[in-house]
């Protein structure tokens, strides 16, 4: 089993709301839907969360892209550890 990096509260629950997005539609969401799914009024958290979670490896962003963003190793090994925990299914 991989060591992940620690994540704060704030940052799991984005990266879940993401990993949930993500398993229903097939693609990754945008910052504004995860600013609305995450009930946070400011796109630029949202900014700064997402650039935490790609610094720590979870995530990577392709820039210019809209939905340019995919899970690392380390963020499908995350998504795999919820759903074995019954969070969300694949």
């Amino acid at each position: 089993m991989k060591l992940f990096l620690p994540l704060t509260d704030r940052q799991k629950h984005i990266l879940e709301n993401i990993i949930v997005y993500w398993d229903k539609n097939g693609y990754p969401p945008t910052y504004n839907e995860i600013k609305i799914k995450t009930q946070t009024r400011n796109i630029f958290v949202i900014q700064k969360h997402i650039k935490a979670l790609e610094a720590k490896g979870y995530i990577s962003i392709i820039k210019g892209k809209k939905r340019g963003m995919r899970l690392t190793e380390a963020g499908e090994e995350y998504a795999n550890r919820l759903n074995q925990l019954g969070l969300f299914k694949r």
